[in-house]
Order: structure tokens, then sequence, then C-alpha cells
């Protein structure tokens, strides 16, 4: 079973909010629209109930679109928010952009503007919920690296660290924000870096390597580990 969007939409206008709720709910069965007729009603509405998407006008007493946009933006930082105006000037999509919408559409005559305004809802809803399973996925892969007992990273093509557990930073005391900025040959003493550049280029061209050395703590104290190395690709079995 397809799952509904909610789809808030903030017009004072009831003529643009009948006609919206119109279309969108016969151009999309899985739209469900509720509409507010002011921007302080549509902030009343999304505290009691937190749609999927907010469309809203500009141009309304009172709190204009843009404020509305700024006020949504303060609680919700990823609400989808597209603003849908007769408003088309530079300023109004520049500061629309600055504040966070998600998209901006300008109202034209004809039953078009309603598909083309589907579609942005499908994709602002569909992004964000990308992006919410991305996040779970990242914060499970988290969660699983840091059980490890031993150390684990990844490095970028240009020796930066780019992905550890939890391990790395406990066993050398270098912080999160320390490591973020470090090379591989940071983590090793200096009579090693030659050693530890030979073992990564060995990874980039065979696809793996096992390689004794020491670990150097941010105290300067050696740790004697042994490390295995492979060589990371996507898909389509290119580097990564």
């Amino acid at each position: 079973m397809v799952k509904k969007s909610s789809i808030l939409h903030v017009d004072d206008k009831p003529s643009m909010r009948d006609l919206t709720e119109t279309f969108l709910e016969r151009i999309e069965e899985q739209f469900t629209v509720e509409t507010a007729t002011s921007a302080e009603a549509g902030l009343q509405r999304i505290d009691d109930r937190v749609p999927d998407c907010v469309v809203s006008d500009y141009d309304m007493p009172g709190m204009d679109g843009l404020a509305f946009l700024q006020a949504v933006r303060e609680q919700y930082p990823d609400l989808p928010f597209i603003l849908f105006t007769g408003e088309g000037s530079e300023t109004v999509a520049s500061d629309a952009i600055a504040a966070g919408v998600t998209d901006y559409l300008q109202k034209n005559q004809g039953p078009e503007q309603y598909e083309l305004l589907a579609n942005r809802i499908h994709n602002a809803v569909d992004a964000r919920q990308e992006a919410k399973r991305a996040g779970r996925q990242e914060r499970f892969t988290t969660r699983v690296l840091d059980t490890l007992e031993d150390v684990f990273y990844v490095l970028n093509k240009n020796g930066s660290l780019r992905r550890w557990n939890s391990r790395l930073a406990e066993l050398t005391g270098y912080s999160e924000p320390e490591l973020a900025e470090m090379q591989a040959t940071g983590l090793f003493p200096d009579d090693e870096h030659e050693n530890v550049v030979d073992a990564i280029e060995t990874v980039l061209t065979t696809g793996e390597v096992t390689v004794r050395a020491n670990l150097l703590t941010a105290d300067g104290d050696r740790l004697p580990h042994e490390f295995r190395g492979a060589h990371l690709t996507d898909e389509d079995g290119e580097p990564t």
C-alpha cells in the first residue's frame, strides 16, 4: 500500500487554495492536501501535525511567505518547503534560496502549473525520505563499526582519513576534529612513514596488504599493531 503524503497549502486567497487542493489531489492520489489561510495559521497546523511538505504563497497579509519560511526553518530545518507564488522577482527568489527554500515556483495560468507543482512536491518529499534512509543507514554503520575491538579506518585517495571507528580515537587519544584533519601517515612515527606509504601503494595496485607498524598516540607513545588493508570499489568496480 502506497503511503499518502500530507501537503499543507498556505494561501490567503480562497480560490487559489481550492484550485490547488483539487488539482493536486486529482493529479496525485497519494497526496492529501490541507489548507491554511495565513502563515500564522500554517505554523499552528505544523505544530499540531508536521506535514510531508509545505506549499506557500508569498504575498499574504501579516506574515509573508518568506517570514513564514524562516519561522518554519527555525524548528524544522529539513521540512520540504515550496514557495508557490505570483511574485516572480529575482529578489524574492534569491531571498527564498538564502532562507533555505526547497523549491520556488511561479504561478501561471492553466492546469500545467499544478502538474509541475505536483512533480516538485514529489521530488522534495522523495529527497527527504531518501536522506532519512541514508541517515539511518549511516547511524547503523557507525554503531556496527564502533562495536569492533580493533581499529578501523578508511582513507581517501589523497591519504586523508575518510572515516574511522571510535576505537581509533580511544587508542590514539586524538579527538574527532584532529582525526578529521589528519593524513594516514600522521598516525605513525616519522621513521615508519615510508613503510606506511608503500603499504598504501600496495593496496592501490594489488587490492590488499598486511603490514606491521606502530600507531603513534597523541602523547607520543608507540603501540605495535598489525593492519590489513583492502581496496574499496563501487558497484561498477571503480575505486571509491
